[in-house]
């Protein structure tokens, strides 16, 4: 004789108010800290904009010294940086005595609080707008 047990399964699972909620929970987390990180990666190009200003005054230095005048340097001599190409468009402007090598903010680096950021033969660098470059 053959008896049937006849078993309830329990299916394990979440409920529909258990997946909204993770799913707002997730979306909270989200809200707080994109823009936290969106602000610290504009610093961090930032940063690395900074380093490759300082290289590249350092070479049109060395240039000078060579030359005697700056009007002999491009910004092909230069070798900048590729990572400071994607955030920032780079200008020189030279005379015999004097330039000015400026980082023009591009792409999400244009909400950056300092935006264009300029140095010359003197090594002082300014930003177009006030803010703390982190020198």
């Amino acid at each position: 004789m053959k008896t049937l047990i006849w078993t309830t399964r329990r299916y394990a699972a979440f409920s529909l108010v258990e997946v909204l909620m993770t799913l707002a929970l997730c979306t909270l987390l989200l809200t707080v800290t994109l823009p936290v990180y969106h602000a610290h990666m504009r610093t961090t190009h930032r940063q690395q904009t900074l380093l490759t200003l300082a290289q590249a005054v350092n070479q049109l230095q060395m240039n000078y010294h060579l030359d005697h005048t700056y009007t002999q340097t491009s910004l092909d001599n230069l070798h900048l940086t590729p990572t400071a190409h994607a955030s920032y468009r780079f200008q020189l402007l030279t005379d015999d005595h004097h330039f000015q090598l400026q980082a023009i903010p591009q792409g999400t680096q244009t909400g950056d609080a300092c935006g264009t950021l300029s140095v010359d033969e003197t090594n002082r660098v300014r930003s177009i707008q006030t803010c703390e470059l982190g020198l």
